[in-house]
């Protein structure tokens, strides 16, 4: 037990580095008495903040570095005045961040070392932690043009040594008092910054599967009002006698107000809709008064999840994966006025073919029509061939869909050249577009999600220099990678649908954009009871809906309904499948 002592001891006073790793990896080290318990765990903490402050260093030594063009040999060493343009970006592809977190990593590193070294010291010595240190930045960083560079200085002298015993609240307290005193008229201009960055966020809570859509940097006194109409339209509802809670009720208020379903209604129709219905996920969509018309999505799912043949997830774009029940419930909800389309894949769930579908699941009613939205399908060739080649394997009213596919896969051949059809043309339109974004999904620089619906479509090899626009040199670049190789980038395209990126360090990366039909290991399997109200179903002569409309999915002009597939029909896709 003296040894352990010892080892504690020697914790305790030495400062973080190599000698406290050294000590906090001995074995004796996990024999620690209770009492000795928080001081392991201080000096973790301290050796973490070392570790930290040393990666805040090397991020900011790796935008001054001087790439390899520029130099005799690699294996020189010379360093930048300024910050390297594409330092971010190779920060994210080499440990695979996003190119947001390496934009704000490297923001933080370079405030610390460059601007506030004195917090930076601190964090090296273990004195504070990287939230601590955060906390510096965001009051005293002078690049925020809040104070000057040598206020800055004289409030990180005061405010660093009591930081150690001081929670970030206390300290972040402590320090807008302090600069509020050197300048009255911070908070307004904060706030003036902050309403200029106003913006709307969605996400989605990777647990439960629902969504998050918030609004930050609103101006307070308007995001009040529209705060307090909600509170007066959710009190008058329970008045009326919604039985519903009060965050449900806002809720729904919220959503109704935002997707266009109570446009044109007064608060009196409003609450009426809600009071006549049910909550909108509990019952189908009805026909909207006032025109009021729903906004479309884009949901993406498999042609046999559609059909109720498994419950593999779906995904709304932009959003994220979804289970299967609400993915076929968004799916019904837009079979009028959204855009269709297929998608098949290879076994690894990489794009061979797409198309647009004009082709609807045949149902006994008439949903009302969304504002544009997307529903895509997707099969593998392997489901292809099996349920072409035996068409009953289907519901009824998908088989016409099923045989649409079919039909455009025995053309496949005619359909790739035609993508190819004007190579010499300066930017890429139509259905190469289509076949582009459906194959890619994401902007294809190392570590970027922003989607490639929100990315331009970029020539691998320039066009300028002779690079054909065929699905071979095409690939979304949002804004950020775009312009990567006029900053020393060399991109190429080994293969469709492969990208290499060499940066300035001539370090390789290689990107390809996520499977459109992701590998779950194990396939789902469907429900017994669901195979057998589907066989019951098929011998009706009018079949029933696969589901009800979602209420949330959004309604305006109509497409034309397909029918369900003759014998003949079905005869033929099973023939071209075979071919």
């Amino acid at each position: 037990m003296a040894g352990v002592a010892d080892l504690l001891d020697r914790a305790v006073d030495l400062p973080p580095g190599p000698a406290l790793a050294a000590v906090l990896e001995q074995p004796a080290a996990a024999a620690v008495p209770n009492a000795r318990r928080v001081d392991v765990l201080r000096a973790r903490s301290r050796q973490l903040a070392h570790a930290q402050a040393e990666l805040f260093a090397e991020l900011v030594e790796l935008s001054h570095t001087v790439a390899l063009a520029e130099l005799d040999t690699a294996e020189a060493v010379a360093r930048a005045a300024e910050q390297q343009e594409w330092a971010a970006p190779e920060i994210a592809a080499a440990l695979t961040w996003t190119t947001g977190a390496a934009d704000r990593e490297l923001a933080l590193a370079t405030a610390l070392v460059e601007r506030l070294p004195l917090v930076q010291a601190a964090l090296r010595h273990g004195n504070i932690d990287r939230s601590k240190a955060r906390v510096f930045v965001e009051y005293l960083d002078p690049a925020l043009g809040d104070i000057t560079e040598e206020q800055a200085q004289a409030l990180c002298e005061r405010y660093l040594p009591p930081a150690p015993g001081l929670t970030t609240k206390q300290l972040a307290d402590r320090l807008h008092r302090a600069v509020q005193a050197i300048d009255p008229a911070l908070r307004r201009r904060r706030y003036e910054r902050a309403v200029q960055a106003r913006g709307v966020a969605l996400y989605l809570d990777p647990r439960t599967g629902t969504a998050t859509l918030v609004g930050n940097g609103l101006p307070a006194h308007e995001a009040a009002a529209a705060a307090a109409r909600l509170d007066r339209l959710v009190e008058t509802a329970k008045r009326a006698g919604h039985p519903g809670t009060r965050p449900q009720i806002s809720a729904d208020l919220y959503l109704g107000m935002l997707d266009g379903s109570f446009h044109l209604l007064t608060e009196e129709q409003i609450i009426q809709r809600l009071l006549t219905g049910r909550r909108p996920d509990d019952q189908p969509a009805t026909v909207r008064e006032g025109g009021a018309v729903r906004e479309g999505i884009e949901i993406r799912l498999g042609l046999a999840t559609a059909a109720g043949l498994d419950d593999r997830p779906g995904e709304i774009a932009g959003l994220g994966p979804v289970g299967a029940s609400v993915a076929r419930a968004a799916t019904a909800a837009q079979r009028r006025g959204a855009a269709w389309r297929f998608a098949v894949v290879d076994s690894r769930g990489h794009l061979l073919l797409a198309g647009p579908l004009r082709r609807r699941p045949r149902t006994s009613e008439r949903p009302p029509a969304v504002r544009g939205g997307v529903v895509e399908l997707h099969v593998t060739l392997r489901e292809l061939r099996r349920h072409g080649a035996h068409p009953g394997s289907v519901p009824a009213e998908w088989e016409g869909v099923l045989a649409e596919i079919a039909a455009a896969w025995a053309d496949r051949h005619a359909r790739l050249e035609r993508l190819a059809a004007r190579p010499g043309t300066r930017f890429a339109r139509g259905a190469l577009a289509d076949h582009i974004r459906i194959r890619d999904r994401n902007c294809i620089g190392p570590g970027c999600t922003r989607p490639a619906r929100r990315s331009d479509l970029d020539h691998t090899r320039d066009h300028s220099r002779g690079g054909p626009t065929v699905d071979t040199n095409i690939g979304p670049a949002c804004r950020r990678h775009h312009g990567d190789e006029d900053r020393g980038w060399t991109l190429t395209q080994p293969e469709p649908g492969l990208f290499q990126w060499i940066s300035p360090l001539g370090r390789v990366y290689r990107t390809r954009g996520e499977p459109i039909r992701p590998d779950l290991r194990a396939e789902p399997r469907p429900h017994p009871r669901r195979r057998h109200r589907r066989s019951h179903r098929r011998a009706r002569p009018a079949p029933a809906p696969l589901r009800a409309p979602d209420p949330r999915a959004r309604h305006h002009r109509s497409a034309p309904a397909a029918t369900t597939a003759t014998p003949t029909a079905r005869r033929r896709s099973a023939a071209v499948l075979n071919t």
